[in-house]
């Protein structure tokens, strides 16, 4: 049971001296978390000590923050460090592979997602996929998560550099961002690709190491909480207060 600290008032009359003592009164309040669905590729679904996640790191940070969330989705990454380690990410999908399975994986989960966290795009980029096509299978992924929850809160996560293909990087991010004012529901835009560099990334220059996850996972958390669709539990509210009426100590105690 979570507690919200209310006001009521306890009215004491002691030799003739009337005081009143605030103190709190604890009801019940449900913090239920979020839940949030991640998806992606390999930048979204690896999570070990190889090629390290920026989704964990976000987790870990939104967690240590005390927001309630709570990772769905019908994948699980072997040997992740996370122990809420549901999400939507597949090594090696380009948009248009997510675009095909993602409502079977969507169908399969329990909870509704409020939140949707969509990192796509790199495999395109390394395919040489048409920017125009990789907006367009964007644009459907999003259809697919409002179908659904019509609300939901999509961020898009811009792509970080990959190696020898700037211009292409930097066109399909451009577009990414004009999608923010795109659908019915609330849309993100996170910056994945500003100040990234290669001290950020695996060997191969396209995963992350622990320093980008760090990095990264910090902006998906800042994204996260900025959707406005995730919440801190409320302090618990004392059951007892002291206090001090002319020259008596009282203390009340309020039973729940």
């Amino acid at each position: 049971m979570k507690l919200i600290s209310r006001t009521r008032r306890v009215v004491l009359a002691t030799a003739g001296i009337l005081s009143t003592l605030a103190m709190a009164v604890p009801v019940d309040a449900a913090d239920d978390p979020t839940p949030i669905v991640f998806v992606g590729d390999s930048i979204t679904e690896l999570c070990n000590s190889n090629f390290e996640s920026f989704r964990g790191d976000a987790l870990l940070a939104l967690s240590a923050e005390d927001y309630q969330v709570d990772a769905v989705g019908s994948r699980n990454t072997e040997d992740c460090y996370l122990a809420d380690n549901e999400h939507e990410g597949k090594a090696g999908d380009t948009t248009a592979d997510v675009l095909l399975r993602l409502p079977g994986g969507l169908a399969s989960i329990a909870e509704v997602p409020e939140v949707a966290f969509v990192l796509l795009g790199t495999n395109d980029v390394q395919d040489d996929v048409p920017v125009a096509t990789s907006i367009a299978n964007l644009e459907a992924i999003m259809v697919e998560l409002r179908a659904v929850n019509p609300t939901i809160h999509v961020v898009l996560a811009q792509i970080p550099p990959y190696p020898g293909k700037a211009a292409q990087t930097d066109q399909l991010n451009a577009e990414i961002a004009l999608l923010a004012t795109a659908g019915p529901s609330p849309v993100t835009i996170a910056d994945f690709n500003t100040g990234i560099d290669a001290s950020h990334l695996f060997t191969d220059l396209i995963h992350l190491n622990s320093t980008g996850a760090a990095l990264l996972g910090d902006r998906a958390k800042d994204a996260i909480v900025a959707t406005g669709r995730v919440s801190q539990p409320e302090p618990e509210a004392p059951t007892s207060v002291q206090g001090s009426v002319g020259i008596y100590s009282v203390s009340v105690t309020w039973e729940p």
